[in-house]
């Protein structure tokens, strides 16, 4: 799973310049930090210029401006998957050594604990009052208020979730269906033995699904075409 979040990461970038049909620009990558404390990296957030925060392994990870420094949760150093973030005081991570979420609001720390045997992999917001989290036979929902589970989506495994608002979300759902909410209720949208890994939604509303051996989904609401890789 951990690939398939960077290589979306990678993906993501490419598709969004190409849809929004940006002018080029020159870009230079640097390395960060002499010697990167993480054995894997699966996810990253940036608040603002000044500091990145890394998911993987061993633990979540900051980077700023005066080096790296593990973040403790509780006194604990915990193993995330994936990250959502609205502001620097307000974001949201996959705790993937209790198999729950964690959040930070302000100053405070908060969890929300479904077990070690419960697998989350993704994790997608609109904003902090609308936060979505998918995994092994579980999709959740936070209200900004209270954790629920998604009924609609029953006990499938979602794998991948993306949206651009609260009334326009799509899950990826054992690979083969995209479920979609909009606004209302959630509906599958694409079912097919085409296997996909992850879904990256545009400003526009424009989602794209890729998967194994090149496959490439676009698509909108009900209306979905497979594109040449």
């Amino acid at each position: 799973m951990a690939k398939h979040l960077v290589w979306l990461a990678l993906m993501a970038a490419i598709v969004s310049a190409a849809l929004i049909q940006s002018a080029p620009v020159k870009a230079r990558w640097d390395r960060v930090g002499a010697e990167i404390p993480l054995e894997r990296i699966t996810n990253m957030w940036a608040p603002d210029e000044n500091e990145i925060y890394f998911a993987g392994i061993p633990s979540l990870y900051r980077y700023d401006v005066n080096g790296w420094s593990p973040v403790e949760i509780d006194g604990q150093r915990l193993v995330v998957n994936d990250l959502w973030g609205g502001s620097a005081t307000s974001w949201f991570g996959i705790d993937a050594d209790n198999g729950g979420i964690i959040w930070r609001d302000g100053p405070d720390w908060h969890s929300y604990g479904l077990g070690p045997e419960h697998e989350l992999y993704t994790i997608w917001g609109s904003g902090p009052n609308d936060i979505y989290v998918g995994g092994y036979s579980a999709m959740l929902h936070y209200d900004g208020r209270d954790w629920s589970r998604v009924n609609e989506i029953g006990y499938r495994s979602v794998l991948s979730i993306s949206g651009n608002s609260p009334d326009n979300v799509y899950a990826l759902c054992g690979r083969y269906q995209i479920y979609h909410f909009d606004g209302t209720s959630w509906r599958q949208v694409w079912l097919s033995g085409l296997w996909l890994d992850a879904l990256w939604t545009a400003p526009t509303g424009e989602t794209i699904a890729v998967g194994s051996d090149g496959c490439i989904l676009r698509g909108q609401g009900d209306t979905w075409t497979q594109q040449d890789s």
